[in-house]
């Protein structure tokens, strides 16, 4: 079984999970009498100003040793990427305010359980949006999910009913986080996971900052004693959350892909699975598709002494510089119009794994 299955679920789990400290140092920055949005900002405003640091010294590093790093000759890539990214930073704002003001008036362990819903609400946003029934087994998985939330509830030791107030603010914050994670694993996958957690977490900023007006920095709040609720917020609630869902959210196997088998006509049958993987793709290095002036999605022309296909290009830093992927299912692209028919003399199989190739731009 390939790990990977297992890793990026665990660093989902992981990400959710840095949430459950957060809870106490918010309850605890009330009770030194800081206000929901001087802690919302505060979070916002360290988690980001970290982020920066690291970002810049990284990049610093990069240019002190010489290492190139992408060149800005074509804007559109970014440009393409601010929708997205800024739709993520707006439901993860205000997954923070929602959660904020559900631990107003509910104990920090309810918010969290609350909190943990997003993972049914995951399921059933993307059986809305992809108009299937998710599997069985995800059903069941919810169905216990469930379960284990009214027993947890249950055995609480609760003193009295729970403010409805709290709770409603404490399922909403679920169901925008439910969103942040879906918008996640569909926009902007090749990104560089630190650059992405570091747009989202701009455009989230910038977003509070024009929701709660700039009073936070101009009556200097933020250089009061609340820095140290805002750096272990930042850290724990802004950061590691978002670094994690942005390597785990988005991440597929590489070599065939989970939808298909080999040539496909068995499994491109399968209505679910054709509609979750309908169509090829060509992987290539930011720094290639940087140097061949290709932007991520864009069609490009793979050619080699035997053959040629049009495909669409898929950007990534997870692919080594100067290789390139392109998986085999698919007759429209058949990524065996390029490779080469020599067979080894013993085994007879072909050599269908490797080949030289060039790679261009496909003009409109």
């Amino acid at each position: 079984m390939d790990l990977r299955l297992l890793i990026f679920p665990l660093l989902v789990f992981l990400g959710g999970c840095c949430y459950g400290p957060s809870s106490p140092t918010i309850k605890l920055a009330y009770a030194a009498g800081y206000s929901w949005t001087d802690v919302v900002m505060s979070q916002y405003f360290y988690g980001w100003l970290i982020l920066f640091v690291i970002v810049a010294g990284l990049f610093i590093l990069r240019f002190i040793r010489k290492q190139p790093t992408v060149p800005g000759k074509n804007p559109r890539p970014l440009l393409r990427s601010i929708p997205g990214l800024a739709l993520a930073g707006t439901c993860i704002a205000l997954v923070t305010v929602t959660y904020c003001l559900s631990l107003q008036t509910v104990p920090a362990y309810i918010s969290v359980i609350l909190l943990f819903q997003f993972t049914w609400m995951g399921v059933l946003i993307q059986a809305i949006i992809e108009q299937r029934l998710p599997e069985p087994k995800m059903i069941l998985a919810v169905v216990i999910l469930v379960i284990g939330t009214f027993l947890a509830l249950g055995f609480a030791g609760l003193d009295g009913p729970l403010d409805p107030v709290g709770v409603i603010f404490g399922l909403l914050s679920a169901l925008l986080y439910a969103m942040y994670m879906f918008i996640l694993g569909r926009f902007e996958i090749g990104m560089h996971p630190l650059n992405r957690s570091f747009l989202i977490l701009s455009y989230a900023l910038l977003l509070l900052t024009f929701l709660f007006t700039p009073a936070y920095f101009m009556q200097g709040t933020f250089v009061t004693g609340i820095w140290q609720y805002g750096i272990i917020l930042g850290s724990i609630g802004c950061i590691l959350p978002m670094c994690l869902f942005a390597i785990a959210a988005p991440r597929i196997s590489t070599g065939a892909t989970i939808w298909h088998w080999p040539s496909g006509s068995m499994t491109r049958r399968c209505t679910q699975l054709d509609r979750d993987c309908p169509t090829a793709w060509l992987e290539m290095n930011k720094k290639d598709a940087a140097k061949l002036g290709i932007a991520d999605g864009e069609k490009v022309l793979l050619s080699s002494r035997r053959g040629e296909v049009a495909v669409a290009a898929r950007v990534m830093e997870d692919i080594k510089e100067g290789v390139f992927f392109m998986p085999f299912h698919f007759i429209e692209a058949r990524a065996n119009l390029v490779t080469n028919t020599a067979y080894d003399p013993v085994s007879r199989t072909p050599e269908y794994k490797v080949c030289a190739v060039k790679v261009t731009k496909q003009e409109a």
